[in-house]
Parts: structure tokens; sequence; C-alpha cells
């Protein structure tokens, strides 16, 4: 879609115009990473944090210390395992539930920037990398600067993308990457040189996401053709699966075994999940894009202006992402996007190519060259949604929020005895990450279990203490009868100590 140039632009040097779309991204990534979420949060934060420490330090796995401590045996050991690991295969031994790419990504920045400040510029610079990704794959498919420009206009302010670039998360470097992916892949048309390119950044798209295997929905249509450009493709993907291999044989004991399978993450995928997950998601991309960039992209496929390979690909990169995730399990929140990302450039890009050519359609038959106006109204009415979204959704208040876990994590390690047994669920990968506290999760064994756990501590010597959310009180209450005292709350996290832990009544049946 063209977008109409503004009065007295007419001249600007193409030089000017590229340095100064390269400093608004570079201002973008600066204002992302000044205002990321610098914290060591839930299950998925944590668990990259994690692991990216134990990359740094050649550690593939963990010991579970705790049972021997208590004299347990090792039936116990899945209680004392954080949030983002899973049992590795060997007795009292896990490993990091996460693939090892971004884990990589955060060990690298690290050894650039310290660790209290590379890993979270991660994601921000990732985000301006694909926003350049973007305007460079636009280009590659005819569009003006002006309308690539656009994309990645478009692709910056969206709520999802956005969310994710503030955060020590996989979603924008899997954008990234699957960019990287698909640019190698079509400009190997040309030469096959780019095949092996394509092929390294395949690699490392699947080891910062499996799910990046996808991409060869959209990526064969490209490079299909050809003996040459498939082995060139082979062996520049090389590299990235003999890591896979070598990670899941040091962490796993066998070379395709994954902390996403031993997390059970297969069990998530059913077809009866596809109705409400399509509906859903469905909905807020229209609720944040309209209803005018998932039409663009749907008649994509018919417009022959676009060459053939290209309409494949725009497609296929999309509905690949969108039909698989519609399978998945977890869907419930807006932010469940962050799964489709790493497919939005082609819905951008197909709406703005779709969208220029029926504006010129239009435009020869008409004859008023005014129509082409309609491009740049449509591309704003997308950004004022995309924002108004962003408003409304409280997408900057992310870094606030996540705040909460090293805060609570540090004050807890003040306040619980060295020689404390601590119970919790939702802090225990933020304490293994920020404290030398470890955490037995309540969610993870039986009831009785949890029980035999407190006496075993109380026989140690072993003072029981509770750090907990709101939504887990309860059920802590009910798992674990007896006299509770409240130590204090901080930003809603509490910390409870149970008193004469032998007077605890047997859990109700």
């Amino acid at each position: 879609m063209e977008v109409e140039r503004a009065p007295g632009t007419t001249g600007l040097p193409l030089r000017l115009s590229a340095a100064a779309g390269l400093a608004a991204v570079v201002a973008y990534a600066i204002v992302l990473g000044t205002h990321a979420s610098h914290a060591a949060g839930g299950a998925d934060s944590s668990g990259y944090l994690n692991a990216a420490r134990s990359l740094s330090a050649a550690r593939l796995t963990a010991p579970i210390p705790m049972p021997e401590r208590l004299g347990l045996p090792d039936r116990y050991a899945p209680a004392f395992i954080p949030l983002g690991y899973v049992p590795s295969g060997r007795p009292r031994e896990m490993a990091s539930y996460y693939p090892p790419g971004l884990p990589l990504h955060m060990a690298a920045a690290a050894a650039i920037g310290g660790w209290r400040e590379g890993p979270f510029w991660v994601a921000p610079v990732c985000a301006a990398v694909a926003l350049l990704l973007t305007f460079a794959l636009g280009r590659d498919l005819g569009l003006p600067w002006a309308a690539a420009a656009a994309g990645a206009g478009i692709l910056a302010a969206h709520p999802a993308f956005l969310f994710e670039a503030l955060q020590p998360m996989s979603d924008v470097p899997a954008t990234a990457w699957s960019l990287a992916v698909v640019i190698c892949a079509r400009r190997s048309r040309r030469d096959f040189r780019w095949a092996v390119a394509a092929g390294a950044a395949f690699g490392v798209a699947f080891l910062v996401r499996p799910a990046g295997i996808l991409l060869l929905f959209p990526i064969l249509p490209l490079i299909a053709i050809g003996r040459r450009r498939l082995a060139a493709f082979a062996a520049g993907g090389l590299l990235p699966f003999l890591l896979f291999v070598a990670y899941n044989l040091g962490a796993f004991h066998h070379p395709l075994s994954t902390g996403y399978g031993r997390g059970g993450l297969w069990e998530a995928l059913a077809f009866g999940n596809f109705p409400a997950r399509a509906r859903h998601y469905g909905h807020w991309l229209s609720a944040t894009l309209t209803g005018l960039v998932l039409l663009g992209w749907l008649v994509a496929p018919a417009d022959r202006k676009i060459a053939r390979s290209d309409r494949a690909m725009l497609f296929l990169w999309f509905a690949a992402f969108f039909v698989f995730y519609a399978f998945y399990g977890p869907y419930e929140a807006w932010w469940y996007l962050r799964f489709l990302l790493p497919a939005f450039p082609p819905l951008i890009l197909a709406f703005l190519l779709t969208g220029r050519h029926a504006l010129e359609w239009l435009t020869a038959r008409v004859g008023f060259a005014g129509i082409r106006a309609a491009g740049g109204i449509a591309i704003v009415i997308v950004l004022g949604l995309e924002m108004r979204q962003v408003r409304r959704l409280g997408v900057t208040g992310i870094a606030a929020g996540e705040s909460t876990y090293p805060e609570a994590a540090k004050w807890a390690e003040s306040a619980i005895p060295k020689d404390a047994f601590v119970i919790g669920m939702q802090m225990s990968g933020a304490l293994r990450y920020s404290t030398a506290l470890a955490a037995a999760r309540w969610d993870s064994i039986p009831p009785e279990w949890l029980v035999s756990l407190v006496e075993a501590a109380t026989r140690k010597g072993f003072p029981t203490y509770a750090l907990l959310f709101p939504f887990e009180t309860a059920e802590v209450r009910k798992r674990i009868p007896g006299p509770w005292t409240t130590i204090d709350t901080r930003r809603g996290v509490s910390l409870w100590r149970l008193d004469r832990p032998g007077s605890m009544a047997a859990p109700a049946p």
C-alpha cells in the first residue's frame, strides 16, 4: 500500500531518509531497553535466565539437594524442582524446561554487558533487528521505502510485540530470526549461497523456539527448486542441529529428548482446542490490527502482481503458525498472541502489498490519483488502533509488575532463616535466580506428601515458611493445616510461618 509523500519531501535524499529511519529504530530499542523488565519473574522469564546462567557456567543440569538434606527418598525430588525446570532423567537431577536458543543469546549478552543489564537487552535489540528486517523484506517484495517503513512501524506499535519486547522472553527473538530465515531463503533464488545463511538462521530459530520448524512451510517454495540450494540450506543448518543434539545429550541423556517433551508440552496439543483458540486469535488479531490487515493477507494468494512463490510464502507463513497454535492449550489472555508474533510480518506485508495493488487498479480505472491517499489513511487507522490498545491493555506497565519477583525474593531471603524449609510455587524460579533459597512446590506432589515434607523438616529442626502469591494462599493452607502466622506482605506476596508443625491435622481426603 503506497503512502503518499508529504509536501516538501520530494527531493529528500535517500541516504538522509535511511539515516532517519535507522536513528528511529535505534531510539526505539533504547527506549525499550531502558523501560524493559529487568526481573527473573514467573516460569518463563526466570526459566530462561536460570538456564542462561547455567550455560554460562557450562552446566546443563543441576542437583536437587533438599531430599538428601531432609533424609527423604527420591520420589520426593519433584517437589523441589522450581518453575522452568524438569527432571533430567537421572535421580535428584534437573534440567531446563526451555530450549537453549534464547539462554545462549542471554549468556552472550551477559558476557558483554554483565548479568545486571546484558540479558535484559536481548529482547529490545532483537525488536530493533526485527523492524529492520521487516523493512528489508518489504523492499525485497517491491514495496516503496515509505510503505516498507510503515510495515515496520505497524509491527513496532503492536501491543503483543511491544509487550514481549519489554520482557526477557523468546517471542521477539523468534520473530527476528524468522524474518532472517525468510529473507535469506528468498534471496537464495538469486544466489545459492544465501541458502547457507537461510539454513543457519533456520537452525538458530529452531533453537530459540522449536515451533520455528513451521518456517519450512513458507521457505520450501523459495528454495525447493534445485538440489544445490537444498544442500546449501542443509549445510547451513548442520551446526545448530549438532548443538541441539549435544545439548539434549548433556541435559537429558538422549539426543532427541527435550525439556518440552519431559514437561508434557505435547499433551497440550489437541484437535478439540481448535474452535475456541481460532476464535480467540481471530478476535484479538482484529481488535489489534483491524480486519483490513487480515483481509489483505487473505486476498494475497489471488494477487497476481505478487510473484507466485511470494504469494505462497506470505500465505503459508502466517497460516502455519495460526493453525498450529489453534491446537495448543494455553490461550486465555490477549497476550497469547505472542505465539503468533513470528508470523506477524507476512500478515502486515501482505496487507501493504495487496492494498497498494488494489489502489493502483482503482486509480487506473477512475483516473483520480488522490485515491492513493487512502493507503496512508488505512495505515493511520491501523497504527491508531494499535496505540489505543497499547494504552487500554496496560502494555507498558509490565516492568513494574514483574519487579515484584526480585523484590519479594530478596526481602524473603533477608527474613527467612538460612536453615528454613520454604514452601512456594509462583516464586520458585525467581528464588532460584535471585537468592540461595530453594522452595518446595506445593503443586507438584500429592497433599499427603507435602505434609510428610513438613514433618521431615521439623524432625531435622528446620522451621517451615511459605512465600505465596494471593492465589496460592488458600490452597496451601488447605493442604497443610495448622497454625500459620503472617510475617508480612510486600507488593501482594505474603510470607507465612507455620507454628507448632507437630500439631498439624491430617489433610482432608
